[in-house]
């Protein structure tokens, strides 16, 4: 079910943080929150966001790279 977690987690451990962060999404104080801000709404869980974390982990390399914060190699 949950293709990606951190190392040492237990499976039981991340369904319970997105089960509990489902709930807070479905409140009507967060969903004021997100109205009120500019924030993005996504949501990812899974192989979805396993994918997504190692696309945005190269596109901050190649920004920390051309900012000079990563030395060349």
């Amino acid at each position: 079910m949950l293709a990606s977690r951190s190392p040492g987690s237990q499976v039981v451990q991340v369904q319970y943080y997105v089960g509990v962060l489902k709930k807070v999404m479905a409140t009507p104080e967060w969903k004021k929150l997100m109205e009120d801000g500019a924030f993005n709404k996504t949501a990812l869980t899974g192989k979805a966001y396993k994918d997504w974390l190692a696309n945005e982990e190269g596109r901050h390399k190649l920004l920390m790279n051309a900012a000079g914060f990563i030395p060349a190699k």
